[in-house]
């Protein structure tokens, strides 16, 4: 079964990036099929809106 995650991930303006962590963590432990970003401002603050499809078995994360 295919499912659907939707992250939004904020600017970090200290870092100057997107806080991308959530989502990695996401990614590590779950079989991907499609992610798809798109860009938007909400209150003046920039955030990425990433959908990603994933199928509903779960792989366990590997540690480097």
């Amino acid at each position: 079964m295919i499912n659907c995650k939707i992250f939004s991930l904020p600017f970090d303006d200290e870092n100057c990036q997107f806080d991308q962590q959530e989502l990695g963590e996401f990614l590590d432990t779950h079989n991907t099929v499609s992610i798809q970003a798109q860009f938007f401002t909400y209150l003046d603050k920039p955030y990425y809106g990433v959908v990603v499809l994933y199928e509903d078995v779960t792989v366990p994360a590997t540690f480097a």
